[in-house]
């Protein structure tokens, strides 16, 4: 595991570790309270495509949020670029914010994320990227409909402006039981455009979370950069809250 990665992986732990030991002592604040979580995925998948090989990785996130709904939060997640030729790059970071807004029975979500890649060391246009995103969320009974427009200014590798929306539904059967999925359509000026979707379902116990998932895209090898990242899969993620 490269240095750089381990280093983060490490601030990570301290802050789970601080924030496990002092959830006991917590009472409701304006301030609101951290909620972080550990990941590990056999797959993980943007916008249907593997960004780690289709090899295990180990995720972790620190999620904030206030009681007037405002949030932000880190997520982070080793990445694998080897087999297009850039050894260097080995973790994403992901740090994002925004608010909830409620409209009658529908959540109204405005969000702003900046994704990147700190460790990437060869020469050639950046990964990182900046999504400004609408979601729509409404639930009818165990029923929940989301569709969300996502703009990107300049997606990874000088693909030029990008849009991107997603439709999901998810039905939980049980409090510890949910299946769901997605599709997606994402249109950019200078890369391929894609279609995405998955579907899956989760099942939960009291701080754990499994989600087995069926992914795939309408991208061949070569429209893929000439790997297999694209293809279909079933992936398996394991998570685990330590705020629960």
């Amino acid at each position: 595991m490269p240095r750089t990665f381990r280093a983060v992986l490490a601030a990570f732990v301290l802050v789970l570790g601080w924030e496990s030991s002092a959830r006991a002592q917590d009472a409701p604040s304006q301030w609101g309270r951290l909620f972080p979580s550990v990941f590990l995925t056999s797959d993980y998948r943007y916008d249907g495509q593997s960004l780690n090989s289709h090899e295990p990785t180990v995720q972790a996130s620190i999620y904030w949020w206030r009681p007037d709904n405002f949030y932000a939060g880190v997520w982070m997640s080793r990445v694998d670029f080897s087999d297009l030729g850039d050894p260097t790059t080995s973790f994403e970071l992901e740090v994002y914010g925004g608010r909830n807004v409620r409209i009658g029975r529908t959540e109204l979500t405005l969000e702003g994320m900046c994704s990147i890649f700190p460790d990437k060391n060869i020469p050639g246009p950046t990964y990182n990227f900046f999504t400004g995103k609408v979601r729509l969320r409404r639930s009818i009974g165990a029923l929940t409909f989301a569709t969300s427009l996502s703009g990107i200014p300049d997606a990874p590798y000088d693909g030029g402006p990008a849009v991107r929306v997603n439709e999901e539904a998810s039905y939980r059967w049980a409090p510890w039981l949910k299946t769901g999925g997605q599709v997606g359509r994402r249109w950019s000026m200078r890369a391929v455009d894609r279609t995405f979707w998955d579907i899956g379902a989760t099942t939960t116990w009291k701080k754990v979370s499994v989600d087995l998932r069926y992914s795939d895209t309408n991208l061949s090898v070569p429209q893929c950069g000439g790997v297999n990242w694209c293809e279909a899969g079933v992936g398996a993620t394991l998570q685990i809250d330590l705020w629960r």
